[in-house]
């Protein structure tokens, strides 16, 4: 019995020695299976072994019921939060289209005529509306307005037609014969307001590209080399002459057709003189 002695003897000092309540009931009960299993071993009693044990069964289930409904809280509390982060992802993405459907829309209403600064710089606007929809009004019978505003773009080399909302950018390239002779003499090209999604490119080597037509053989390395894009105009440096006359690479932005071209080009390694 030297052992199991000596496991009580240990026992009973830690019962004497622990101030917390709660470890000193601990500590007993094991004494107390202790010595129901030496009864057990010596006396052949196992009643009192099958009471101890089943006991400490009994006072395990609510402890594992607890822990249970703990884990059951946090699993309910993490499914909460998955719930609250997909509706988030969700109602963002829903904005997003929501505000890419109003752009686009937006500018369906928009038609660019491509002109000189010197012409814009003398648009009366006003005029050039009144115009316009008497045309149409004289051609095709229109009596309300088709064309709402008249301005001049950021850049200040083009003039836009804002169209009414019962008409778009098409109706009016369509029925150009109606009104194209009011700007034929100042246009360069009239087009649609098309959103282009626009990438900017890091790493450029400047040297292949530092002649006159090096954007145009920029585009042409792009468009060649990574077919999956089709450039909606030109490349242009980000960074002045002056500053890429410093430098051997520098940025450049792109504008593409669409945003899944976008996305390719966002997550993929373009091909660009080894770039």
């Amino acid at each position: 019995m030297t052992n199991y002695q000596a496991i009580q003897t240990i026992l009973r000092t830690e019962i004497q020695t622990e101030t917390d309540k709660d470890i000193q009931a601990t500590i007993l009960k094991q004494l107390e299976l202790l010595e129901a299993i030496l009864e057990f071993k010596y006396l052949g009693k196992k009643d009192k072994l099958n009471v101890k044990l089943q006991k400490q069964v009994q006072e395990l289930i609510p402890v594992q019921a607890q822990v249970q409904e703990q884990k059951q809280v946090k699993t309910y509390a993490e499914t909460l939060q998955t719930g609250i982060q997909e509706k988030n992802n969700q109602n963002i993405k829903s904005k997003t289209q929501q505000k890419q459907k109003e752009v686009k829309e937006y500018k369906e209403k928009r038609l660019v005529i491509q002109t000189t600064q010197e012409e814009v710089a003398k648009l009366n606007s006003y005029h050039l509306r009144n115009q316009i929809n008497d045309k149409f009004f004289q051609k095709e019978g229109i009596a309300k307005p088709v064309v709402a505003i008249v301005t001049k773009s950021f850049t200040g080399l083009s003039i836009i037609l804002t169209i009414i909302s019962n008409f778009t950018a098409d109706f009016l390239i369509q029925k150009k014969i109606v009104w194209r002779k009011l700007v034929n003499k100042i246009a360069r090209k009239v087009k649609k307001d098309i959103h282009w999604n626009r990438i900017v490119v890091h790493g450029v080597p400047i040297q292949p590209f530092s002649t006159d037509e090096g954007l145009n053989m920029l585009q042409n390395e792009i468009e060649t080399f990574n077919p999956q894009l089709k450039l909606m105009k030109k490349p242009a440096w980000l960074y002045s002459k002056e500053n890429r006359q410093v430098k051997m690479h520098t940025s450049i932005v792109i504008a593409v057709e669409n945003a899944s071209q976008a996305e390719y080009a966002l997550h993929r390694k373009l091909c660009i003189v080894n770039l």
